[in-house]
């Protein structure tokens, strides 16, 4: 309740401001007032998306609809489509790429979520440096391994067991409601897949994601 009232009590105050200067404010403010009103209610309307993905996952109400998926077009959209939040906070966002042949069989869009939501807390959680996107073909075990890594603050080995657990959150002051890792795990590991982590405090953490490769004929 406290995020959600959080982004709700920026948008109430953004609107008194402008009951009370109206056409006083100069167009420098009223841009100001209006991002800041389009922020907040992305925000909002993140968490209760999640909170409403979640919910129905584990009341097993989601129909994952599989079909083939080349790996480097979907990790492809997937950094385009985040990019230009890194260099807003003037972070570096790269893309490793692996075989461009590689498919998996998995949920487009619920994959892509997944993936969104790790590159979402990588840019949480990562002050300075750079965050990677990529993919690496395990031939030996037929995998293919999704990862995301980031030079942030790493985390705790005594937490490592804590974060996939609903609405757990180390630090109170981040944004979010603690969903976004519960909800990953839940769509990969519903789609045969895996999901891991690598970190350290204070030196980063890379998360993985294990899926079968589509054997070629």
């Amino acid at each position: 309740s406290y995020e959600i009232r959080t982004p709700l009590n920026s948008i109430v105050g953004f609107c008194d401001v402008i009951k009370m200067m109206g056409n006083e404010m100069s167009e420098q403010d009223w841009t100001q007032i209006v991002q800041g009103i389009e922020s907040n209610n992305q925000l909002l309307e993140k968490i209760v998306y999640d909170m409403e993905g979640y919910s129905r996952a584990v009341a097993h109400e989601v129909v994952y609809e599989k079909e083939p998926i080349n790996v480097d077009d979907l990790m492809e959209e997937v950094f385009s489509e985040n990019s230009s939040r890194f260099e807003k906070q003037g972070l570096k966002f790269n893309l490793v790429k692996g075989r461009s042949d590689v498919q998996v069989n998995a949920d487009r869009g619920r994959l892509k979520e997944s993936l969104c939501q790790l590159v979402d807390n990588a840019l949480k959680f990562t002050q300075k440096g750079s965050v990677a996107l990529g993919w690496e073909y395990n031939l030996d075990h037929g995998n293919v391994e999704l990862f995301v890594e980031d030079s942030g603050i790493g985390i705790n080995a005594e937490d490592l067991p804590l974060i996939y657990d609903m609405f757990w959150k180390k630090d109170t002051f981040v944004p979010g409601v603690g969903i976004g890792l519960a909800l990953a795990k839940t769509y990969i590991e519903a789609m045969g897949g895996k999901i891991s982590v690598v970190s350290e405090k204070d030196l980063g953490s890379r998360f993985i994601v294990v899926l079968k490769v589509i054997e070629s004929a």
